[in-house]
């Protein structure tokens, strides 16, 4: 298990998106910039989607890990408001506050150490109204810079279905998976929390959260058979993508691509 130390310091926020477009991604630098991600987060993964959090008196979904994560969001110009967001957590950070997120619901030993530098990304979410393809495509835009950036090998994380009613749309979602995307063996993680028992249901697509679709569009692979994750009332599945295995579609609209901008141009400590 890796130990702790001390939270990073926060880069200054220096936006990319073009002249006269009315969203832009950046990364958050000051306390307030990163309780915007944890108000975003609470509306979206506790009123819309019944989470439980301990400090749910203050609408913020905080955790430990926040204080040592980039925060990488997507705002509209016209408001100010943050309308996208996830967290980026480097190696040399998660020794600093006990280990990965996923390592609390995935054995991750056999993965590690990967011979380049590792990435983990968690706690995406998109307002509502803004759950459109330039949305996430800005979000995935920063993500792309600080990965080129900073030499970036390997990206992992979780991601969550939905328990709904009787596991039906998990075990739809994890039997379409394991037909068309079986993940190589030997990245195969085992969660620590799994699921009470399986149901033979058919296969169907279009049980698949958004998240991963874009995942998958990526090149990631699914790793793991679901975790269940109580607080958050899911299913997480562990996402690996290896960066020299990334969709070239993906490639060179976001890794080749000329940005106005670098966004992330700092120590990733």
């Amino acid at each position: 298990m890796l130990t702790t130390s001390t939270a990073p310091h926060m880069p200054a926020p220096l936006p990319w998106g073009k002249s006269g477009h009315r969203l832009f991604v950046r990364l958050a630098a000051t306390g307030e910039d990163i309780q915007a991600s944890q108000r975003l987060r609470y509306e979206v993964f506790s009123r819309e989607m019944g989470s439980q959090f301990k400090n749910s008196h203050q609408s913020l979904d905080q955790d430990h890990y926040d204080d040592y994560c980039h925060h990488l969001q997507v705002l509209d110009r016209a408001t100010g408001s943050v309308v996208g967001t996830t967290r980026l957590l480097t190696v040399s950070n998660a020794v600093k506050c006990g280990g990965f997120y996923s390592e609390h619901e995935f054995e991750l030993d056999g993965l590690f150490p990967l011979p380049g530098r590792v990435l983990e990304i968690g706690r995406t979410c998109i307002h509502p109204d803004y759950r459109r393809g330039s949305t996430i495509s800005l979000l995935w835009a920063g993500l792309a810079q600080f990965i080129t950036l900073h030499h970036i090998d390997y990206l992992i994380g979780c991601a969550s279905i939905p328990l709904g009613d009787g596991y039906y749309q998990v075990y739809a979602a994890l039997n379409y998976l394991r037909q068309d995307h079986p993940a190589p063996a030997h990245l195969a993680v085992k969660p620590v929390l799994p699921l009470p028992h399986d149901k033979e249901v058919p296969a169907d697509r279009s049980s698949l959260p958004p998240l991963i679709k874009a995942y998958l569009r990526l090149g990631a692979s699914i790793c793991s058979e679901p975790c269940l994750d109580l607080e958050f009332n899911t299913a997480d599945l562990f996402i690996f993508l290896d960066i020299k295995h990334l969709n070239p579609r993906y490639q060179r609209h976001f890794i080749d691509r000329d940005f106005e901008a670098e966004i992330c141009a700092h120590s990733v400590d």
